[in-house]
């Protein structure tokens, strides 16, 4: 193809090469840039959730009520020797557990999984850390939180199990199963408790929106450089006569 004085004429693999890697790079931009709208959109769901103030966990409640990021609050027991370390939980590089804990709700028959924080692993894997539990009656506060799919990898239930149980994956109707009691379909991440020296730095998001456009500026960044290369290299001046 002739442009005045040039001459573009692609070789067979240069176009196969841009042909394959060109779409795939405008495939990860339009990638970055739904996964910040998906990010944007969760802070704002988060933030009407806050907007509505803290929700009473009582007998009262129906579970309709309780949405996704949703502040609770929930009085009653924990049950002490009903331990769950939820395993493969790094938190800055370093090996943990989330520790999570059944919770009695008062003047019900029911009771809530609630989350309590992240705790490090002990040097030696088969020894699982003592985490002190209060038995008396207390008000807990967090954010309820539905697991996620994620999670339901498969049955967790052992006829085996001993307590403090270490699970890899959390799955309610199994835990419910072994603990005999009627559990709400949601968990809580409790906010911090001075009195005990668990971690709770709940991140619902682990980077801002920003950062996934400021990726997606690079794919496309990356895909506008291979098609000026494409041409470039593949155009030669005419010689005059």
């Amino acid at each position: 193809m002739k442009i005045g004085i040039y001459d573009f004429k692609p070789g067979l693999w240069p176009t196969l090469l841009t042909i394959i890697l060109l779409p795939v790079l405008l495939w990860l931009a339009v990638w970055q840039l739904d996964r910040a709208e998906e990010k944007r959109q969760l802070y704002s769901q988060q933030q009407k959730q806050i907007d509505k103030g803290i929700l009473i966990i009582n007998k009262s409640l129906t579970v309709d009520e309780i949405i996704q990021y949703q502040p609770v609050q929930v009085t009653g027991k924990f049950l002490t020797d009903k331990i769950i370390f939820l395993d493969n939980k790094p938190y800055n590089g370093v090996h943990g557990y989330h520790v999570i804990t059944p919770f009695q709700i008062e003047g019900t028959e029911e009771a809530i999984l609630i989350n309590r924080g992240w705790v490090a692993m002990h040097v030696h894997r088969e020894q699982l850390p003592v985490i002190e539990t209060s038995d008396k009656k207390q008000i807990i506060t967090g954010m309820a939180k539905t697991p996620s799919p994620f999670f339901k990898l498969g049955e967790v239930i052992n006829e085996n199990i001993q307590w403090p149980w270490r699970i890899q994956w959390l799955e309610l109707d199994s835990i419910e199963k072994q603990l005999n009691l009627k559990l709400l379909p949601f968990i809580v991440l409790q906010n911090k408790d001075e009195n005990d020296k668990l971690i709770q730095d709940w991140k619902m998001v682990v980077s801002p929106p920003e950062k996934n456009i400021s990726y997606a500026i690079q794919w496309f960044a990356l895909a506008i450089a291979l098609l000026i290369i494409f041409i470039v290299v593949n155009t030669k001046k005419l010689k005059s006569e």
